[in-house]
């Protein structure tokens, strides 16, 4: 009766000796998802404060600003014999995109101890207008967009707060890239004393020592090196700058004719210059957008290829 009691005693203890292991173990993970989250809700945080830096969306130039930046049907064409065979392509007489419902956005945060790298990756639809009738009225037909655009982002972990270090480009692309020709491999802006190169949108640069910085009243040269697997038009592609603040938004095409400052006609090296305005933002971005030169000489087949780079710097 004895060794009987013993046993079930010794079971007891062990059963009572489980459950606080188990608790414990509740209690370990319950405080690891409360610090995920926590992590989670802090960067959330601090990317939605800082649109400047943060947007993904693709960028957009409203109607009316978009029926009087180019003159109608403009026809350009580079002097290369590598284009030769191609169709002369022209400008229509406006066009601009619209999103149709809110984008789609997922925050990806890979937390190693004390830094955390995030991919922000952003998808929406909408419809590229064109119009092409010069006739004096508004009515672009459209073609259907879906893009995507990802960014990465660099945190550390300063005495308890998450802060911000580094910072890559936006890398806009068409959701399905297997309909894509289109593609930068290079952007270089540089004033007078400086120079910043960026091969890959993908790239963090470091806020402090990295990040392109310009003054105020500054002028930038913007180099965008460009392909087109697609050699059907002459041009091949149409590339743009976009800058300014989204109250002055300007959308500006760049050249690769040897005029406006580009250096050698026909080379892929498309170039446009503008300057650094005043504001009190510190944080600011440009933009090169390329479409292929195609989907701007209809109003309605399915045919939109584009790609663009937002890159951020810093003004002081």
């Amino acid at each position: 009766m004895k060794h009987r009691k013993a046993t079930l005693l010794a079971l007891l203890i062990g059963w009572v000796a489980s459950l606080a292991l188990l608790s414990g173990c509740n209690k370990k993970t319950d405080s690891v998802t409360s610090t995920e989250s926590s992590t989670q809700a802090e960067l959330a945080n601090i990317i939605n404060q800082n649109p400047d830096i943060f947007t993904t969306d693709q960028e957009e130039t409203e109607e009316t600003a978009a029926y009087s930046s180019v003159a109608p049907n403009t026809e350009i064409q580079y002097v290369s014999a590598y284009y030769v065979d191609s169709s002369s392509a022209t400008l229509p007489v406006a066009w601009f995109r619209k999103k149709q419902g809110a984008p789609t956005r997922n925050i990806s945060i890979n937390e190693q101890g004390d830094t955390a790298t995030v991919t922000i990756t952003t998808n929406w639809t909408g419809k590229l207008y064109v119009d092409r009738t010069n006739d004096g009225k508004r009515n672009p037909g459209s073609k259907p967009i879906a893009d995507t655009g990802i960014k990465k982002a660099y945190f550390e972990r300063i005495y308890g707060i998450w802060t911000l270090k580094k910072v890559a480009c936006v890398d806009h692309n068409l959701t399905n890239q297997a309909n894509q020709t289109v593609d930068i491999t290079q952007v270089e802006t540089k004033t007078a004393i400086q120079s910043y190169i960026i091969n890959d949108p993908g790239n963090l640069m470091d806020l402090a020592t990295e990040l392109p910085t310009f003054a105020p009243g500054t002028e930038v040269k913007v180099i965008a090196t460009v392909t087109n697997t697609a050699q059907t038009w002459n041009p091949p592609v149409y590339v743009y700058l976009h800058h300014g603040m989204p109250w002055a938004h300007n959308r500006q095409l760049m050249y690769d004719d040897g005029t406006n400052g580009d250096e050698v006609a026909g080379d892929g090296k498309y170039t446009r210059t503008y300057i650094i305005g005043t504001s009190d933002k510190v944080y600011r971005s440009c933009v090169i957008d390329v479409l292929d030169s195609g989907c701007l000489q209809t109003e309605t087949t399915n045919d939109y290829n584009s790609t663009a780079w937002r890159i951020p710097y810093k003004v002081q």
